[in-house]
């Protein structure tokens, strides 16, 4: 948490001196924790949301990721959506590892959740570089 604490420190030291709000992300990925931290290894834990928005603003969201469920994802976007103002919602993508997408899931998802591409409230990428990173 020491990390996390500096981090918050600079953000509220940028929003005081530029005047301007700071949103501070991450990539939390799920908000199943076992999903998180044992099949993705992200070794981010929390207790609650209360304790999660102490430090975070907007967290980011992957969908379609084998071993995924349709009852993981629509938790992950009620958290989304009833707890948060900002968030990011990415669509798998395959890349080096050996976790893979599930394109059922993917279509599930974009017809079910259509409504949030065009959410002025999220930035949805269906491709890792509509935010300028990747290949």
């Amino acid at each position: 948490m020491k990390v996390i604490g500096y981090i918050i420190s600079i953000a509220k030291k940028l929003k005081n001196f530029f005047g301007i709000k700071v949103i501070v992300k991450t990539g939390i990925e799920t908000f199943d924790d076992y999903f998180r931290n044992v099949v993705l290894n992200k070794n981010v834990t929390f207790q609650s949301i209360e304790e999660f928005k102490q430090y975070f603003d907007s967290p980011c969201l992957i969908v379609g990721i084998q071993g995924q469920t349709k009852e993981m994802i629509k938790k992950d976007i009620h958290i989304l959506t009833q707890h948060f103002t900002h968030g990011t919602i990415n669509i798998y993508r395959n890349n080096s590892t050996p976790i893979k997408r599930d394109n059922h899931l993917v279509n599930w998802f974009m017809k079910e959740y259509h409504n949030l591409i065009n959410d002025s409230r999220y930035d949805f990428l269906y491709e890792p570089t509509e935010f300028g990173v990747g290949d």
